[in-house]
Formats: structure tokens, sequence, C-alpha cells
């Protein structure tokens, strides 16, 4: 997906979706209502659609396969470093809530963090482009690009 943003010395080209499960995604292992719709749609327009998890809640297998995304085990912030290894940062856009997220949001070339429900790590509402209270209008904003380019414009 291709953003034009008036300030940006080139377009913002992002074609990979990082997403927390815990917290962000879900609450307490169950995803959050219109989540499904809203990836769904995301899933025509972008190549990668990934999902981040240390599966605390025992889910994260059932709803990968739900989502049709791809699945990576993380216990700790390397683990979600070697997922930005993978794939090309420049590119990504990663929504987190945790302190786990920290160092993939500063990676990402688009960072979103979410406070909902099982709030925020303070510091990365500090590293994050874009702060949402709902991680739908976080979605949003992904989906309808005017939104966007509102948000990031000087």
């Amino acid at each position: 997906m291709q953003y034009l943003i008036p300030w940006y010395k080139k377009p913002l080209i992002l074609d990979t979706i990082i997403l927390d499960l815990n917290g962000t995604i879900g609450i307490d292992g169950i995803l959050i209502i219109w989540v499904e719709d809203k990836i769904w749609s995301l899933k025509e327009l972008w190549r990668n659609v990934l999902l981040c998890s240390g599966d605390t809640q025992w889910t994260a297998a059932t709803i990968a396969k739900k989502l049709w995304a791809t699945l990576y085990n993380c216990k700790d912030q390397k683990d979600k470093e070697k997922i930005i290894k993978k794939h090309n940062a420049k590119h990504c856009v990663a929504i987190g809530n945790g302190n786990i997220d920290l160092k993939l949001l500063k990676k990402c070339k688009l960072s979103i963090a979410v406070i909902q429900a099982e709030w925020c790590y303070g510091p990365l509402l500090m590293h994050s482009d874009i702060v949402c209270t709902q991680v739908i209008d976080a979605l949003d904003m992904l989906l309808l690009p005017k939104r966007l380019i509102a948000t990031l414009r000087k």
C-alpha cells in the first residue's frame, strides 16, 4: 500500500503489517469485535499479515488460522526483532501495546501504539508515530489513507 504524505520526501510504501495479539488485536485471548473483518480487508491490500504472540492465553494458533496470518511465537523483544530481520523494516507497520513491542515499533517504518483494556507500556508512546485508543481506529487508518495522511502531515 502506498501513502503520499505531504511532507515526506518519498511515498510511504508499506506491504507488511505486524500485529501483536494479546492486548492489541485481542483481549484475554479473544479477538476484539470487528478486528477479523478489518484484517481480512487489509489482506486484500497488503502482502503480509503477521501475528506475534507469546500465546499466554493458548489461542494464538487458532486465531492465526482464522485470519490466515503468519504466526510468530514471541516470548520477548528479541523474538520480535527477529521478525523484522526477516522482513524489510522500511516497508513494515507494527501495532502493539506492551514493553515486548518496544524494539519492534522502533525499527518499523510506521509504528502505532494502542491503549486498550490491557493498557500500554508508557515508553512505547514516545517511540510510536501514532497512538490510538482502539485497534479498530489503527486498522481503519491503514484502510482509509486520508486518515493516515491527516495524522502524519505537517
